[in-house]
C-alpha cells in the first residue's frame, strides 16, 4: 500500500506537514527544505495529488486536483511538461538559477546523486522565440555542461521536445 503524505496549502505554499512525509517524498525526488519548513513546488504538489501520493488540505477542506490546478500558484504549462516528463521516468529540479523552467536528469539518476543532463525551456507553439534568447539559452546550457531541451506545447496540450546543443566546428 502506498503512503499518502499530508500537505497543507497555506500562505500560497504547499507545506509538507511532517519530517517523515518530507523524507518519504524526498527519496523519490520531490520537495525541498527552506529553514525548518518542508515544501513542494506547485507543479510537484499537483502531480503528486493526481497520482494519489499526497492529500492537500486548505483550512478544513481537502482539495481536488481541479481545485489545485485552478490556483493562481499553478502554471498550467509547467505542470503539463512536469507531468509528462515525470510520468516518463525523469527526475526534475527547478531551473530558475539557469534562467529556464526545469533541470532534467537522465532516467535512473536522482537530483541529489548526479548532475542534470538538460535544461528545459517551455514555449507555447504560438510564442515567438528570438534568436538572441535561443542563443543565450544554448550558451548557458553549454557553459554548465547541459543541453537545452525546448518543450513546445501546442493548443491541444501536446508536447514536442527539441534538443539543441552548442557545436564547435573546426
Amino acid at each position: 500500500m502506498k503512503r499518502i503524505n499530508k500537505v497543507t496549502f497555506v500562505n500560497r505554499q504547499f507545506q509538507i506537514e511532517s519530517e517523515a512525509d518530507f523524507k518519504s517524498l524526498q527519496t523519490r525526488g520531490y520537495g525541498y527544505q527552506l529553514g525548518s519548513i518542508y515544501l513542494l513546488f506547485p507543479y510537484e504538489a499537483a502531480y503528486l495529488l493526481e497520482i494519489g501520493r499526497v492529500e492537500i488540505k486548505k483550512k478544513n477542506s481537502t482539495l481536488t486536483i481541479s481545485e489545485v490546478l485552478s490556483l493562481k500558484e499553478i502554471n498550467t504549462l509547467e505542470y503539463q511538461v512536469y507531468k509528462d516528463l515525470r510520468s516518463k521516468g525523469y527526475y526534475l529540479g527547478s531551473g530558475l538559477k539557469f534562467g529556464c523552467d526545469f533541470r532534467v536528469y537522465e532516467k535512473g539518476h536522482k537530483k541529489d546523486e548526479s548532475h542534470s543532463k538538460w535544461l528545459v525551456k517551455i514555449v507555447k507553439d504560438s510564442q515567438k522565440l528570438s534568436f538572441k534568447d535561443f542563443a543565450s539559452n544554448i550558451r548557458v546550457g553549454h557553459s554548465t555542461n547541459k543541453k537545452m531541451l525546448y518543450a513546445i506545447v501546442d493548443f491541444e496540450g501536446s508536447i514536442s521536445y527539441y534538443e539543441s546543443d552548442w557545436v564547435n566546428i573546426v
